[in-house]
């Protein structure tokens, strides 16, 4: 009768000591190479945080985050965020299935494959007991100095590049639209028969080096009160070419004169002892007819006035 309260004692004080084991936070510190492996045990039911140094979703990126879990029935990556991925995050959860009659001599493993930012992970996955001392609630990927600079500049170095890409979009977005306003523009020009004014004004203006031009102001367009031409040819009467750099107006009813905004189409170099034709196009109906017009050349070889 002793005996058997013997053998009953000690498994008492068995299965005491087993259901008191205390499990606490415990954390594994990894250094992230390009090629990364280890162990880990992972107790059913009691889960292991993989905590990484950058966002999983980041786009920068590259190559993206990939993950795979050949041995699914036992073991889940538990990816924090949205129901199909992850969303701002740089934890992952790795979780073992609860088995019934699990046999701590018979453990099941998985090989669990993770792929982020140029980084290989393999990671031996065991499912373990409650006592078991291999178990981490927390794994730390940790990167060099070196290695974490390069990782900031790479991330620069994308945003960047994703920056310039966003820039150029815009910038095709504009030019299209701009298309877009120039062909309603034509339309207005082509749909309405102008009013001309006609100016037949002509002068000689003397630039340095003794260099000449001659000004031949010919008409004025009006396009339905919206667009206004003036029309003018210009003659280097000179042996050597001019740099035209622009063309500047001012009109008014009376002086003195104000500045009129424009575009001018003319050729930025004009040929010696050749005559081309110019406009300057506005929205501002001061271009089509007024009491006092001046016209600037701005040239290479000096800027030459006018007024009429």
């Amino acid at each position: 009768m002793m005996k058997i309260k013997g053998v009953i004692f000690i498994v008492f004080v068995l299965l005491l000591s087993t259901s008191s084991y205390a499990i606490e936070p415990k954390y594994k510190d990894v250094p992230l190479k390009e090629r990364t492996k280890f162990t880990l045990d992972i107790i059913p039911g009691m889960p292991t945080r993989l905590v990484f140094p950058f966002k999983l979703d980041d786009d920068a990126n590259d190559p993206a985050f990939k993950v795979s879990v050949p041995n699914s029935n036992i073991f889940k990556i538990e990816e924090s965020g949205r129901e199909n991925g992850i969303n701002g995050q740089n934890t992952l959860i790795i979780k073992a299935e609860l088995v019934q009659d699990f046999d701590p001599n018979k453990p099941q493993y998985a090989a669990i494959f993770v792929s982020i930012n140029g980084y290989h992970i393999t990671i031996i996955a065991k499912a373990a007991s409650l006592t078991s001392k291999k178990y981490y609630t927390d794994v730390f990927f940790n990167l060099s100095e070196d290695d974490r600079e390069y990782l900031i500049a790479k991330q620069v170095d994308k945003r960047i590049e994703k920056m310039k890409q966003v820039y150029k979009e815009k910038e095709d977005d504009l030019e299209k639209q701009a298309k877009t306003e120039a062909i309603k523009h034509v339309s207005i020009i082509a749909l309405n028969e102008p009013d001309i004014y006609r100016i037949k004004e002509s002068f000689m203006v003397e630039l340095q080096n003794e260099q000449r031009l001659e000004l031949y102001i010919k008409e004025a367009f009006n396009y339905a009160d919206h667009y206004y031409v003036l029309s003018f040819e210009l003659e280097n009467r000179g042996n050597s070419d001019i740099k035209l750099s622009g063309v500047d107006i001012k009109g008014s009813e009376e002086k003195p004169a104000v500045p009129i905004n424009t575009s001018l189409n003319c050729p930025s170099v004009l040929k010696a002892r050749e005559a081309v034709m110019c406009a300057l196009v506005s929205e501002d109906r001061k271009l089509y007819k007024n009491e006092v017009m001046n016209i600037s050349l701005v040239t290479d070889v000096g800027v030459g006035v006018v007024e009429w």
